[in-house]
């Protein structure tokens, strides 16, 4: 037979909640209890049973197409009492170290002391169980440099003045610079192009007739490999 109870307030034991669906009338305040009993069953059931540590979503690689920008690596993951515990690799290093970072959240930002960095987070459960998630790398990928001519594409210059070959490069990494001329046969050059030895962004030569018609462009490489061809620039004698 179903017991009467009267309507309290009461916490339950820890793991146990009412059923509300499967519970009938039950007093619709305090007072309509005082005095009165109402006929319900009580159903009790217990907390959700222990779940198995899984990763429901593991790391993934980033790809960061802005410098200055944060990023965040995220893992995912079922399990009781779950904590976390977050591990990277610098570029240039030989082993993991801690990151000091114990949510499933790691972020770094795109700068180039965290290009190639790799990371990867370990997940234990409240009964000691661990899972380690994939290594994912954090890569930027950076703009070609931009170049422009602050002298202009064609320079001019009489006697025993400068010919400045001259590029402006933007990067937001480290740039090397390499000139390369060509003296025109007309100007009793063999109009062909040769290493001019200048590695800086201003390419000088004084200015003659024999390099009238000289012409000199920069090849810019960035700190990751990439190569950028600047425009030619002609050098007319006054």
């Amino acid at each position: 037979k179903d017991k009467t109870y009267k309507l309290v307030a009461k916490e339950l034991p820890e793991g146990v909640e009412l059923d509300y669906d499967k519970m009938g009338d039950i007093c619709p305040t305090e007072e309509h209890c005082d005095g009165s009993h109402y006929d319900y069953s009580v159903v009790t059931k217990k907390a959700d049973e222990e779940v198995t540590l899984s990763i429901v979503k593991d790391t993934e690689d980033i790809v960061a197409t802005e410098v200055g920008k944060k990023h965040t690596f995220k893992i995912e993951a079922e399990g009781t009492g779950l904590s976390y515990s977050w591990y990277m690799k610098k570029p240039g290093a030989s082993k993991f170290s801690k990151a000091g970072v114990y949510t499933n959240e790691l972020s770094l930002y795109s700068k180039a002391n965290n290009d190639g960095m790799q990371v990867y987070c370990v997940i234990k459960d409240g009964n000691g169980k661990k899972l380690v998630g994939r290594t994912a790398t954090f890569t930027i990928k950076y703009p070609a440099p931009v170049i422009t001519y602050p002298n202009g594409k064609e320079i001019s210059a009489a006697s025993g003045k400068k010919a400045n070959f001259s590029i402006l490069a933007k990067s937001d990494v480290e740039l090397t610079y390499s000139w390369y001329y060509m003296i025109p046969v007309t100007s009793g050059g063999d109009g062909k192009f040769h290493k001019a030895g200048c590695y800086e962004a201003t390419y000088t030569r004084s200015a003659s007739k024999r390099i009238d018609g000289m012409q000199a462009y920069c090849l810019v490489t960035d700190a990751k490999g990439k190569k950028v061809k600047s425009d030619v620039i002609t050098f007319t004698f006054k």
